[in-house]
């Protein structure tokens, strides 16, 4: 869910920036694991003050899952985002 809803939330930001601490990288066949905790940085909208005050109040770590999608070197493609702490809500509750 995060994954599909990222484009929408980062529309409203002028200027952003991602923190990261305590990042751990896993290599696995066919692609990679990273998890980190995150914090988001930067100006804009109500929607992206509200981002950045949820990030510095989650206390477990964000997982994203990479996959190698051919034998070029840049040819990756992020196939999942993981956070417990992230609620986001149904696009029919805006409705």
């Amino acid at each position: 869910m995060i994954l599909a809803r990222l484009p929408q939330a980062f529309t409203d930001f002028l200027a952003c920036g991602v923190m990261e601490d305590h990042l751990s990288l896993t290599w696995r066949q066919g692609g990679c694991d990273l998890v980190a905790h995150i914090r988001i940085v930067g100006s804009g909208g109500p929607i992206a003050q509200a981002i950045m005050e949820q990030s510095t109040q989650l206390t477990e770590p964000f997982h994203f899952q990479w996959k190698k999608q051919s034998w070029k070197p840049w040819d990756w493609k992020l196939v999942s985002v993981d956070q417990p702490q992230v609620e986001i809500p149904d696009e029919s509750e805006f409705q």
